[in-house]
């Protein structure tokens, strides 16, 4: 029995868990870091997806909000409510389309515009001839409006400038000088000396509108509108010359 005693083994309770620990210490120091660095990016993820859940209520909120607000007060001007930089290409008809409708306005106005600029000799005429180029700006206005025939007039527009800064070029600088158009118009009176000022004026719109129809008028239509303006354009030049009646 005191053999069986003697060699008797005592608990290793407190040794093995040290031990235990000292390994876990170990594999802490090891390997810790690792699964801690599994651990984080599954934590942010997390983190994010409600981050990015929160922006898209927020935004959603915002488009609403902006659609409700757009409903109390009206519909923008055709076109000006699509400008934007990189809008793609439904947004550069829109906006070609917006140019060739403030031009069309512009020169109905200056045609039937009192008292009359355009000699006597010529007002009747060009007057008359007014709605062919009417229904030619229409006409285009629908071609550049057609989705199918988009495609094909893409390159056309490319071609002619009428794409990414150039375009913002050209319709910055057209609605600059329309509106300087009808701020002239707004304080036009058929004095001589005012009207010589007037035709000044408005001048360098002309040469605008000139551009714009010039590299447009492979669309049907724009080229009927470019004549008329062209022989309105020579008619207010005479009084521009001296040649007042």
């Amino acid at each position: 029995m005191s053999n069986k005693l003697k060699f008797h083994q005592p608990p290793q309770h407190s040794e093995t868990s040290n031990q235990e620990v000292g390994n876990q210490g170990l594999f802490d120091t090891q390997f810790g870091p690792l699964f801690d660095k599994q651990k984080e990016p599954r934590e942010e993820h997390i983190e994010n997806k409600g981050l990015e859940k929160r922006k898209v209520v927020k935004t959603e909120g915002r488009a609403k909000k902006s659609k409700a607000s757009g409903s109390r007060s009206g519909q923008a001007p055709p076109g000006q409510g699509h400008r934007r930089v990189g809008g793609g290409q439904e947004d550069e008809f829109d906006r070609v389309i917006a140019m060739l409708q403030s031009i069309r306005k512009t020169l109905e106005t200056l045609v039937r515009l009192t008292p009359r600029v355009v000699p006597q000799e010529l007002h009747p005429s060009i007057g008359q001839s007014w709605h062919r180029a009417d229904e030619g700006f229409k006409t285009a206005i629908a071609t550049l409006q057609d989705k199918t025939q988009r495609v094909e007039l893409n390159s056309e527009l490319e071609a002619a400038g009428f794409t990414g800064e150039m375009l913002d070029m050209k319709e910055t600088s057209l609605n600059y000088h329309m509106a300087r158009v009808d701020k002239a118009i707004l304080t036009y009176n058929n004095n001589e000396t005012m009207l010589e000022k007037f035709v000044r004026w408005i001048k360098p719109g002309f040469k605008v509108m000139n551009s714009v129809l010039g590299s447009l008028s492979t669309i049907p239509g724009v080229e009927v509108g470019k004549e008329i303006k062209e022989h309105l354009e020579s008619a207010y030049e005479v009084v521009e010359t001296g040649q007042v009646e």
